[in-house]
């Protein structure tokens, strides 16, 4: 199974967006799976902005 999906969380770990394009369904599993991953990202990135 492949496919694409797109989430969006600010520095608060608030999801902001997600986008799934597509008929094929998801499971709710791999949804939190990417929004846990999403989380630990936005955190990382936002400290990079933030020290430079």
């Amino acid at each position: 199974m492949t496919g694409r999906m797109t989430a969006t969380l600010n520095a608060n770990g608030d999801v902001c967006a997600i986008q799934k394009p597509g008929e094929q369904g998801i499971f709710q599993q791999i949804i939190m799976h990417c929004l846990k991953l999403a989380h630990v990202k936005a955190g990382d990135i936002t400290a990079k902005i933030k020290d430079a």
